[in-house]
């Protein structure tokens, strides 16, 4: 058996779990947007579960770890 680093597989990772993040983000952002110019609003724009899920993706990825447990 051969255990090794792999920083580039731990980099790409990383990178594509933040581009998946972010277009989730993005999306509950447009379905839940309102645009005061156009008065035009996004599908979901005042549901309190989208906003409870968008709130929960960023406590998810802005929390740390301690101690092999997610703190906030």
């Amino acid at each position: 058996i051969n255990v090794s680093n792999d920083d580039s597989g731990i980099s790409k990772s990383l990178d594509l779990m933040v581009t998946q993040f972010n277009k989730v983000i993005d999306k509950i952002k447009s379905v839940a947007s309102y645009d005061s110019v156009t008065n035009v609003s996004g599908l979901l724009y005042g549901d309190t579960e989208v906003l409870r899920i968008q709130s929960t993706f960023s406590t998810l990825f802005s929390s740390r770890l301690v101690n092999g447990s997610i703190r906030s």
